[in-house]
């Protein structure tokens, strides 16, 4: 089991990660409503590891389509395949 918890001033993200990957589920539904982008570690089927940033489109079933930052296109990614899950906060920089 994975455990983190991230909070901002908007949004409490919790990362738990299960067998069954709910926790995982519960956070990319979050990100598709705040339109939050994210960075992921997933497994391809074969077993290679990628870090890719994210931004979530639609929950199908046991799978998620979101746009891939790394490919740059639309992507589907099975969730019992995310390893780990955060979301990316974006610093707002000020010139003067």
């Amino acid at each position: 089991m994975i455990a983190f918890l991230y909070f901002t001033d908007e949004h409490i993200f919790g990362i738990i990660k299960t067998k069954e990957g709910t926790s995982v589920r519960i956070n990319l539904i979050k990100s598709m409503r705040f339109n939050q982008p994210m960075d992921m570690m997933y497994m391809s089927n074969d077993g290679v590891v990628s870090k890719r940033r994210i931004k979530v489109l639609q929950m199908r079933g046991d799978s998620c389509v979101a746009y891939c930052y790394l490919r740059k296109s639309k992507r589907t990614f099975k969730v019992d395949n995310i390893l780990a899950l955060v979301p990316v906060i974006e610093k707002e920089r000020w010139a003067i």
